[in-house]
């Protein structure tokens, strides 16, 4: 059981296949199989799109956390908290070996999920069935959502991660105040999820398209995708196969500076 947990939280990025490389130079990109792509858009990808996917990504689940202000201070409401909190600290390791689009499709099965799990909640005015659709499903696919697109958003702007992130919050922000500007516009509470979920399920689904990983040669401004300057970083192949490199975090220089 020890082994088993300590073993998740070693990270182990596999390489990606000359086949993926291929069909991740385009804009929308659909896994079909074990080491299958295709590619549903001719135009070709730069990190501003994946920045752009980033934008709507946060801002539909923002709206998804605006919906807590229906279930306000319910055991719904404070169970949504929590599991948002538990979903992001443990959804690391998992989105760092499968990589951001398994991340968000994950993420947005359990919101489309538990958006219509809520609306028959809510229809049946059942706030046990409210909690686990609202308050368990909901918010671990919004942990989901949020930690694979914050991950690969950071690791394309490694030069300007905190305006990215900044930028990011923003975004966050105003699907939650889109959300609450709206209640007041829409006929019915019973209406509010199923609106909601699908307009935020929409955009996870072509945001998860346009999200992946650099390539490990990725090199901009002068530093890698983890912010490690040239001067420092190991070669791509060592790099990428460090099954104890911390992805998320910064601790990667000083394993290379007292190499």
């Amino acid at each position: 059981m020890v082994w088993s947990c300590s073993t998740y939280w070693d990270i182990h990025v596999p390489m990606k296949s000359p086949i993926e490389e291929v069909a991740e130079q385009y804009l929308f990109v659909l896994r079909v199989g074990h080491d299958s792509y295709v590619r549903c858009c001719p135009v070709v990808f730069t990190r501003w799109w994946l920045l752009l996917a980033a934008f709507a990504t946060h801002f539909a689940s923002g709206l998804v956390f605006g919906l807590t202000r229906i279930t306000g201070s319910s055991p719904s409401g404070l169970l949504f908290h929590v599991c948002v909190a538990l979903s992001v600290s443990f959804t690391g390791p998992y989105i760092e070996r499968d990589g951001p689009r398994m991340g968000l499709t994950f993420g947005s099965i359990l919101i489309a999920v538990g958006c219509g799990v809520s609306h028959i909640a809510v229809i049946k005015t059942d706030p046990v069935l409210l909690a686990l659709g609202h308050g368990v499903f909901c918010a671990v696919g919004v942990g989901f959502v949020i930690v694979a697109a914050t991950g690969a958003t950071q690791k394309w702007f490694p030069d300007l991660r905190g305006c990215v992130s900044g930028l990011c919050a923003a975004s966050f922000t105003c699907g939650i105040l889109s959300l609450v500007e709206w209640m007041p516009h829409i006929d019915g509470l019973t209406n509010m999820f199923w609106i909601a979920g699908t307009l935020a399920v929409g955009l996870l689904t072509l945001s998860a398209m346009v999200f992946r990983t650099p390539p490990a040669s990725f090199r901009i401004n002068g530093v890698d995708m983890h912010g490690v300057p040239d001067r420092l970083a190991p070669p791509s192949a060592r790099f990428q196969n460090n099954s104890r490199y911390p992805g998320l975090s910064m601790a990667g220089v000083f394993q290379c500076e007292f190499e």
